[in-house]
């Protein structure tokens, strides 16, 4: 028993369908690898393939601990500088002073 003319037709179309998908896809994919953000390449770090920089992006560490800067910028001074983050003791400090200095404003008038 041959198969029926509607199932021939219908098989066709699956395999029209799916090397237009895959086509689209391609083309998608490539519209990505060529697109450049801030002179960077958007699939950067795979595409040029960077290790470290993978690694970075994929164990995703925070911000605070990263000491380097990304080497696709080609930074003049690869280290980051120290940044200090203020901490609760700090704080307290300085609204504290805030507030004296308020309370000497309103004395003074």
């Amino acid at each position: 028993m041959q198969p029926s003319h509607t199932s021939r037709v219908n098989s066709k179309r699956r395999v029209f369908w799916s090397d237009r998908f895959f086509i689209a896809l391609m083309a998608f994919f490539l519209t990505l690898v060529k697109t450049k953000t801030l002179n960077t390449p958007y699939m950067w770090p795979f595409l040029p393939f960077n290790g470290r920089a993978a690694a970075d992006f994929l164990l995703r560490i925070p911000q605070p601990y990263k000491n380097n800067r990304p080497s696709i910028v080609h930074p003049i001074d690869k280290k980051k500088t120290a940044v200090m983050l203020p901490t609760l003791a700090c704080i307290a400090q300085m609204m504290q002073a805030r507030h004296s200095h308020k309370d000497m404003n309103n004395r003074s008038s």
